[in-house]
């Protein structure tokens, strides 16, 4: 189970917070376009921290009293970490179909590229309460999308994240399935 809750929020930025297991994750979040401006992760005894700047982004690893630091190059697509709250910006644009960004796999670090894309409106069902939601797909970008994919669920009225269902993880992992216990 994931616990979300919001830490800071001014006009510019929300922090949020999502801890769940042994993992502890800060976000910093660009209230304009949803995109992450940086990042903390807590996990066993392991620290990483990722700041962007421009098209690049400062990564930090302290792990067992080492430091490693690294500058990865990327370009103008928006970093998103937690799609479920970065997407809102993009779930709530009617205009917008489609959608990559940048996002870190959290097994090694590596920065890599997603594609979002609209797929419809359905309603869903959470406890007894039915929601019109925004249905989107996000997977690899090109053919490989074939192999590996997630859905997320917002709430059609606000881009309020709902539900997410789908490997958390790459193909073969078992299936996950998360959602709000109570919308606000």
């Amino acid at each position: 189970m994931y616990n979300v809750s919001v830490i800071e929020r001014s006009t510019e930025t929300t922090t949020i917070q999502v801890t769940g297991g042994r993992v502890k994750q800060i976000h910093k979040i660009n209230n304009a376009d949803g995109s992450t401006l940086g990042w903390q992760m807590i996990k066993s005894g392991k620290m990483v921290k990722a700041v962007r700047n421009g098209n690049t982004i400062e990564l930090r690893v302290h792990n067992d009293g080492n430091t490693e630091s690294r500058i990865l190059k990327i370009d103008e697509k928006p970093w998103i970490q937690f799609m479920g709250w970065g997407l809102q910006w993009f779930a709530g644009r009617p205009k917008v179909k489609s959608r990559e960004f940048w996002i870190f796999k959290l097994t090694d670090l590596s920065i890599n590229t997603l594609f979002a894309e609209k797929k419809g409106e359905e309603e869903i069902k959470i406890g007894d309460q039915k929601y019109d939601a925004a249905k989107i797909r996000v997977s690899v970008p090109g053919w490989v999308s074939k192999f590996w994919g997630v859905h997320i669920w917002f709430r059609k009225e606000d881009g309020f994240y709902l539900r997410f269902k789908g490997a958390n993880g790459p193909p073969g992992t078992p299936i996950t399935t998360t959602e709000w216990i109570q919308a606000p």
